[in-house]
């Protein structure tokens, strides 16, 4: 029974604690259903109030709000007094709790969210559209915010804008720009358009449209001529690239030579525009213009060179003509002056013997021109002397005039009234100055020709040199050593050339024959003298005088002639020249060419003669040549022995009538460059 009891009171307090715990369960699910219902309305009461106005200017009446003043009517349960509500308290004037309404401070705003919170003026519900509307504009409704910082406010109805007490149209609704950007503004609207579109009025009313791609089809050339296209409101600009510039609306070719940069077409053999590394052009000018670079140091153009066709005169009087823009100015050479002719100005050899320089007509038989001086031929007791260079008739004879120099220097002088000799004191030898004899101390000479038993003469020229002239078995040599008279013959100074180049040097008196090993041609020097040399050389000058010849170009097995204006390469045998232009060419037999190794001839004119189908080749030189017809066959019969000495193949050379010539007068008078004088030379 005891036992009963007791299951029966764990059975009834199990029951009691299982009936406990569902009423729990029960209050504290409740709790929380009603808790997610309270938040779920205020979140959709949220939701469904509107939002405040985009302008402030459009509210009607506001709801008061947090920390606003409560009123002068206090009341608070919690013993809160004061105008402001404290921080994290709000203020509530409509609900009536604790038996009491009015403003009090309460620090749950759940109270105070839960009923209408007014300010003063509107407390009761007096802030409402009801109550404002009527200050709306027509085109604007009034909406109510019903919260605690809500309030009454006016909102422009659809396709209008403004505070809603004032509503205009509001065009941009329609977008009348398209892909522009609509502004509003107090007379309508405006667009802002995008690059790609351009701003266009129609009856007053902007809109945007767009921009026709005027660069799709590659107006402005192809890519390799253009940097940019960029389209505009109605056309295109192009940008070129270097090089390029716009013609006609597109790129093209940047022609600088077009307006003619380098002068006038009679000047201009060519005209290049270069592009790399940098623009610019290159002018070439014709034969008798100049390139010439401008003041600006940069442009240049070809000017005429006045001095081309050497309007000054003839080489031997013109020290050198200066071409100007618009003409020329000449500097004749010594004996010679400058003459005006038409305007035109020109070197002609000076009268020298005008101003009668030699002395009165009782001393002087004649004053005549010699080289770029003038030289006296003095009556029977009168004496040519010269004196600072210059030349008279002073009376008296040789030796009473000292022609010999001091009496420190000469030993005695002997006359026949015109001609004299010297003989000099120890120390001193014979040196010549302007053809006459005089003592001058042995080392003046001995420096530039030797030593006196070298030496047979030594001559002061006007230019500061030295000519020396060699006594028997001595012969003149240069080198960085050597400057004068030493002992040996033409042939110890190596004169035909390199050693696997001859065969032998011949010598003859003072001067000397060359034979050459096979595979080598022996060829004139400017000098006169022989050379043994390559065919395929220059050696020898092979294309003739440097009058005629721009260059001569060695080869592997022959040579080339580059020549000047007015002469052309030509054929002589199987030599090449450069001959003027009018010269017959005719080939001859190559194997009787002038260059052989059996053949010995005098140095002097190469000269081509056509005589009815006959044509002679020689080389002429006091009488002697070679001639060859067209089968190839020399006459020997017409074959004369070279001449033996410097001296008779300079006078054979120039013709009869100058055998008897002197030998300072054959220097003077033979046109071309002369050879040096028996075993001598001259240097400065």
């Amino acid at each position: 029974m005891k036992a009963n009891r007791i299951w029966c009171f764990f059975a009834w307090r199990m029951v009691v604690r299982a009936s406990f715990l569902k009423e729990m369960d029960s209050i504290f699910v409740s709790a929380i259903r009603q808790n997610v219902q309270h938040t779920h309305s205020a979140l959709l009461a949220k939701l469904k109030e509107p939002p405040d106005p985009d302008d402030e200017n459009s509210w009607l009446c506001r709801i008061s709000k947090k920390y606003d003043a409560c009123g002068s009517r206090e009341y608070s349960d919690k013993g809160l007094k004061g105008t402001y509500c404290p921080e994290d308290f709000c203020c509530s004037k409509t609900a009536c709790f604790y038996g009491s309404c009015g403003s009090w401070c309460h620090d749950n705003w759940a109270l105070c969210s839960s009923s209408i919170i007014y300010h003063d003026e509107y407390s009761y519900g007096k802030c409402n559209c009801k109550r404002f509307q009527e200050n709306c504009d027509v085109n604007a409704i009034c909406v109510h915010a019903n919260r605690e910082d809500g309030g009454a406010y006016c909102q422009c109805k659809e396709g209008y804008w403004g505070d809603g007490k004032s509503c205009k149209i509001d065009f941009c609704q329609l977008q009348p720009c398209g892909a522009g950007t609509c502004t509003r503004t107090d007379e309508g609207y405006k667009c802002d358009c995008p690059e790609t579109h351009k701003l266009i009025v129609v009856e007053d009313k902007e809109t945007c449209k767009a921009k026709p791609d005027f660069c799709a089809e590659e107006p402005c050339g192809p890519p390799s001529m253009v940097e940019n296209c960029v389209n505009t409101d109605d056309s295109y600009e192009c940008v070129c690239k270097q090089g390029y510039e716009v013609r006609n609306g597109r790129c093209e070719e940047i022609d600088l030579c077009a307006d003619k940069p380098c002068g006038p077409d009679e000047g201009v053999h060519e005209c290049v525009t270069e592009r790399q590394p940098k623009l610019r052009y290159r002018c070439t000018c014709k034969a008798g213009f100049d390139l010439t670079t401008l003041p600006d140091g940069v442009s240049q153009k070809c000017l005429k060179n006045f001095c081309y066709e050497e309007p000054c005169g003839t080489r031997d009087l013109v020290e050198s003509c200066k071409s100007k823009a618009y003409g020329y100015s000449c500097l004749c050479a010594a004996g010679a002056m400058v003459q005006v002719i038409n305007g035109k100005e020109k070197c002609i050899k000076a009268d020298l013997c005008r101003n009668d320089p030699c002395g009165p007509e009782t001393a002087v038989i004649q004053c005549y021109s010699h080289g770029t001086s003038y030289r006296c031929l003095c009556k029977a007791g009168y004496t040519e002397v010269f004196v600072n260079g210059k030349s008279s008739c002073q009376k008296g004879d040789p030796c009473t005039l000292n022609m010999c120099g001091g009496n420190e220097a000469v030993q005695e002088c002997t006359t026949d009234g015109t001609a004299y000799g010297c003989t000099c004191k120890p120390g001193y030898s014979i040196a010549i100055k302007h053809g006459q004899k005089f003592c001058n101390p042995e080392e003046e000479c001995a420096s530039h020709c030797g030593s006196a038993a070298a030496v047979k003469s030594c001559e002061i020229l006007d230019s500061g040199g030295y000519q020396c002239t060699c006594n028997p078995g001595y012969v003149m040599r240069y080198s960085d050593y050597v400057k004068g008279c030493v002992e040996g013959n033409q042939c110890s100074l190596n004169p035909c050339g390199e050693q696997e180049a001859v065969q032998r040097c011949i010598p003859e008196g003072d001067t000397y024959d060359c034979e050459c090993n096979p595979g080598f041609v022996k060829r004139v020097l400017p000098d006169g003298n022989f050379i043994c040399a390559d065919p395929a050389s220059c050696v020898g000058n092979p294309c003739g005088s440097s009058d005629a010849v721009d260059a001569c170009i060695a080869g592997t097995s022959t040579y080339t002639c580059r020549c000047k204006d007015g002469y052309t390469p030509q054929s002589i045998g199987s030599k090449l020249q450069c001959l003027p232009e009018s010269t017959d060419q005719t080939d001859f037999d190559s194997k009787h060419k002038p260059e052989d190794n059996k053949g010995r001839y005098s140095k002097g004119t190469i000269a081509l003669v056509v005589v009815g189908c006959v044509a002679l080749l020689g080389i002429i030189a006091g009488g002697i040549s070679y001639a060859r017809n067209r089968g190839g066959e020399r006459d020997d019969e017409d074959l004369a022995p070279p001449p033996r000495s410097t001296r008779e193949r300079r006078l054979s050379s120039m013709g009869e009538g100058f055998e008897n010539a002197s030998w300072a007068s054959s220097v003077s008078m033979i046109p071309s460059a002369p050879a040096p004088p028996p075993s001598g030379g001259i240097w400065s």
